[in-house]
Protein backbone atom coordinates (compact mmCIF):
# COMPACT_ATOMS: atom_id res chain seq x y z
CA UNK A 1 0.00 0.00 0.00
CA UNK A 2 1.37 3.42 -0.99
CA UNK A 3 1.65 6.18 1.58
CA UNK A 4 -1.06 8.84 1.42
CA UNK A 5 -0.33 12.54 0.96
CA UNK A 6 -1.23 13.05 4.64
CA UNK A 7 1.25 10.34 5.66
CA UNK A 8 4.00 11.95 3.57
CA UNK A 9 3.18 15.41 4.92
CA UNK A 10 3.33 14.13 8.50
CA UNK A 11 6.67 12.40 7.85
CA UNK A 12 8.11 15.56 6.26
CA UNK A 13 6.99 17.69 9.20
CA UNK A 14 8.35 15.19 11.72
CA UNK A 15 11.73 14.98 10.00
CA UNK A 16 11.85 18.78 9.76
CA UNK A 17 11.14 19.14 13.50
CA UNK A 18 13.75 16.49 14.33
CA UNK A 19 16.41 18.22 12.22
CA UNK A 20 15.58 21.59 13.81
CA UNK A 21 15.88 20.19 17.33
CA UNK A 22 19.04 18.28 16.49
CA UNK A 23 20.67 21.35 14.93
CA UNK A 24 19.62 23.53 17.86
CA UNK A 25 21.13 21.06 20.34
CA UNK A 26 24.32 20.68 18.29
CA UNK A 27 24.72 24.43 17.94
CA UNK A 28 24.96 24.74 21.73
CA UNK A 29 28.05 22.53 21.73
CA UNK A 30 29.58 23.17 18.30
CA UNK A 31 28.87 24.67 14.90
CA UNK A 32 27.51 21.83 12.70
CA UNK A 33 28.92 23.38 9.51
CA UNK A 34 32.39 23.65 11.03
CA UNK A 35 32.19 20.01 12.05
CA UNK A 36 31.31 19.10 8.45
CA UNK A 37 34.23 21.19 7.14
CA UNK A 38 36.56 19.56 9.66
CA UNK A 39 35.34 16.05 8.82
CA UNK A 40 35.67 16.61 5.06
CA UNK A 41 39.15 18.06 5.50
CA UNK A 42 40.08 14.87 7.34
CA UNK A 43 38.35 12.52 4.89
CA UNK A 44 39.67 14.22 1.75
CA UNK A 45 43.09 15.05 3.30
CA UNK A 46 43.94 18.29 1.59
CA UNK A 47 40.67 19.66 0.31
CA UNK A 48 40.28 22.96 -1.52
CA UNK A 49 37.80 25.60 -0.37
CA UNK A 50 35.95 25.30 -3.69
CA UNK A 51 35.46 21.56 -3.22
CA UNK A 52 34.24 22.16 0.35
CA UNK A 53 31.76 24.74 -0.93
CA UNK A 54 30.54 22.31 -3.59
CA UNK A 55 30.27 19.34 -1.24
CA UNK A 56 28.46 21.31 1.48
CA UNK A 57 26.42 23.45 -0.94
CA UNK A 58 27.65 26.64 0.70
CA UNK A 59 29.01 29.89 -0.69
CA UNK A 60 32.78 30.30 -0.96
CA UNK A 61 32.54 33.26 1.45
CA UNK A 62 30.87 31.07 4.06
CA UNK A 63 33.53 28.38 3.63
CA UNK A 64 36.29 30.97 4.04
CA UNK A 65 34.71 32.19 7.29
CA UNK A 66 34.40 28.65 8.70
CA UNK A 67 37.91 27.63 7.65
CA UNK A 68 39.34 30.81 9.22
CA UNK A 69 37.56 30.04 12.52
CA UNK A 70 38.83 26.44 12.45
CA UNK A 71 42.36 27.65 11.71
CA UNK A 72 42.15 30.17 14.57
CA UNK A 73 41.14 27.28 16.88
CA UNK A 74 44.08 25.21 15.62
CA UNK A 75 41.77 22.55 14.15
CA UNK A 76 42.98 22.86 10.54
CA UNK A 77 46.13 23.80 8.68
CA UNK A 78 45.73 26.00 5.61
CA UNK A 79 48.55 25.32 3.16
CA UNK A 80 49.43 26.56 -0.32
CA UNK A 81 48.03 24.37 -3.07
CA UNK A 82 50.97 23.02 -5.10
CA UNK A 83 48.65 22.49 -8.09
CA UNK A 84 46.99 25.94 -8.08
CA UNK A 85 48.74 29.03 -6.71
CA UNK A 86 45.36 30.81 -6.39
CA UNK A 87 43.98 28.22 -3.97
CA UNK A 88 44.83 26.49 -0.69
CA UNK A 89 44.57 23.05 0.78
CA UNK A 90 42.86 22.54 4.10
CA UNK A 91 44.06 19.68 6.31
CA UNK A 92 42.78 18.62 9.70
CA UNK A 93 45.34 19.09 12.47
CA UNK A 94 45.89 16.73 15.39
CA UNK A 95 43.81 19.10 17.53
CA UNK A 96 41.08 18.93 14.89
CA UNK A 97 41.14 15.14 14.92
CA UNK A 98 40.88 15.19 18.71
CA UNK A 99 37.94 17.59 18.43
CA UNK A 100 36.17 15.28 15.96
CA UNK A 101 36.72 12.36 18.33
CA UNK A 102 35.32 14.40 21.24
CA UNK A 103 32.25 15.34 19.20
CA UNK A 104 31.75 11.71 18.13
CA UNK A 105 31.97 10.52 21.76
CA UNK A 106 29.55 13.22 22.89
CA UNK A 107 27.15 12.32 20.07
CA UNK A 108 27.35 8.63 20.91
CA UNK A 109 26.62 9.31 24.59
CA UNK A 110 23.67 11.49 23.62
CA UNK A 111 22.21 8.86 21.28
CA UNK A 112 22.81 6.13 23.84
CA UNK A 113 20.94 8.17 26.44
CA UNK A 114 18.03 8.96 24.12
CA UNK A 115 17.67 5.36 22.90
CA UNK A 116 18.37 3.66 26.22
CA UNK A 117 15.03 1.86 26.31
CA UNK A 118 14.75 1.06 22.58
CA UNK A 119 15.07 -2.55 21.52
CA UNK A 120 17.86 -3.63 19.20
CA UNK A 121 15.16 -4.35 16.59
CA UNK A 122 13.74 -0.80 16.88
CA UNK A 123 17.21 0.71 16.41
CA UNK A 124 17.91 -1.59 13.45
CA UNK A 125 14.54 -0.79 11.85
CA UNK A 126 15.01 2.98 12.19
CA UNK A 127 18.57 2.71 10.86
CA UNK A 128 17.40 0.71 7.84
CA UNK A 129 14.54 3.12 7.10
CA UNK A 130 16.74 6.21 7.44
CA UNK A 131 19.38 4.62 5.21
CA UNK A 132 16.70 3.91 2.63
CA UNK A 133 15.33 7.46 2.97
CA UNK A 134 18.78 8.99 2.44
CA UNK A 135 19.39 6.80 -0.61
CA UNK A 136 16.05 7.74 -2.14
CA UNK A 137 16.65 11.40 -1.26
CA UNK A 138 20.03 11.31 -2.99
CA UNK A 139 18.54 9.54 -6.02
CA UNK A 140 15.44 11.72 -6.45
CA UNK A 141 15.70 14.84 -4.25
CA UNK A 142 18.11 16.97 -6.30
CA UNK A 143 16.14 16.46 -9.53
CA UNK A 144 12.81 17.18 -7.84
CA UNK A 145 14.28 20.23 -6.11
CA UNK A 146 15.56 21.62 -9.44
CA UNK A 147 12.21 20.92 -11.11
CA UNK A 148 10.39 22.71 -8.28
CA UNK A 149 12.72 25.71 -8.55
CA UNK A 150 12.13 25.95 -12.31
CA UNK A 151 8.37 25.78 -11.75
CA UNK A 152 8.58 28.49 -9.08
CA UNK A 153 10.59 30.78 -11.37
CA UNK A 154 8.12 30.20 -14.21
CA UNK A 155 5.12 31.04 -12.00
CA UNK A 156 6.87 34.14 -10.66
CA UNK A 157 7.64 35.29 -14.22
CA UNK A 158 3.99 34.81 -15.21
CA UNK A 159 2.66 36.50 -12.05
CA UNK A 160 5.30 39.02 -10.90
CA UNK A 161 3.05 40.38 -8.11
CA UNK A 162 2.92 37.01 -6.33
CA UNK A 163 5.65 36.81 -3.66
CA UNK A 164 7.66 33.57 -3.54
CA UNK A 165 6.62 31.03 -0.94
CA UNK A 166 9.40 30.56 1.64
CA UNK A 167 10.84 27.08 2.08
CA UNK A 168 9.88 25.37 5.35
Amino acid sequence: MTASDDDILELGQTVFRFVQRSNRNQARDHDPVRVQVLALALTLDGVTPSLLAEQLELSPTSITRHVQALEDQGHVHVLPNPHDARSWLIRTSEAGMAELQRIARTGFELWRGVLHDWSAQDVATLTALLTRLMGDWDAHGPGLKAKSARRRRRVQAEEPDVPPVPAP
